[in-house]
């Protein structure tokens, strides 16, 4: 569980990274201020990937909370669930994204995907 204070911060990763989950384990990312960059490919930034059963579903879980600052989104599938339940939340600042996300707006991705911005002045 990535836990960050302050400070701008730039996560760089590949692939199965930043809040990803996979079958019957969790997964938790918390930034809490700063102008920060994600970048990643595939299967990132809340991502959970689960069994087809939705009891097991239940158990896969990957939170992503960014709170303050402007922050930018490259990359990654931004909370997808698919067979797991997937949170991207966003509180304040102006964010950036690169795919249907956008600022002050809620998306779905997967079945049980959801991402939240909230922005700020």
């Amino acid at each position: 569980m990535p836990l960050d204070g302050f400070g701008n911060d730039i996560y760089i990763a590949k692939r199965s990274s930043q809040a990803y989950s996979e079958f019957i384990f969790n997964s938790l990312l918390i930034d809490l201020s700063g102008n920060d960059i994600y970048n990643a490919s595939i299967w990132s930034q809340a991502v959970a990937l689960g069994w087809p059963n939705p009891f097991i579903c239940a158990s896969t879980q990957a939170i992503m909370l960014d709170i303050g600052g402007n922050d930018a989104y490259n990359g990654g599938d931004m909370g997808c669930g698919g067979g797991g339940i997937a949170l991207l939340i966003n509180i304040f600042g102006r964010d950036k994204y690169n795919g249907i996300e956008k600022d002050w707006s809620i998306w779905t991705q997967g079945c049980f995907g959801v991402g939240i911005d909230i922005g700020g002045i």
